[in-house]
């Protein structure tokens, strides 16, 4: 019975570290779709010059973005245990 609990109480921990996670996530896709609209729309506005430095600017907040689903894209295989990994003989001495 004492496995029992404890088996409950670590499975409880993991669901809420999973949610939290999950905000966090949420989070960090929100601040640069939010920075890329408000550049846009600036833009559209006329309030702001599409000059090449704010068109830099918002390609390093879509790379970023990429970056974040990228990652997510390979959690999410990993589990479900469809993460591939692609391995090659190399001599370590060349290392």
């Amino acid at each position: 019975a004492r496995d029992m609990n404890r088996l409950a109480d670590t499975l409880a921990q993991n669901q809420i570290a999973r949610q939290q996670w999950i905000a966090d996530i949420s989070h960090e896709l929100r601040t640069p779709i939010a920075v890329i609209r408000a550049e846009l729309e600036g833009m559209i506005d006329g309030i702001i010059a599409s000059d090449p430095e704010q068109l830099m600017s918002l390609n390093e907040e879509i790379q970023r973005l990429t970056r974040l689903v990228d990652d997510l894209h390979q959690l999410s295989l990993s589990d479900r245990g469809a993460l591939t990994y692609n391995m090659d003989k190399e001599n370590l001495y060349d290392l």
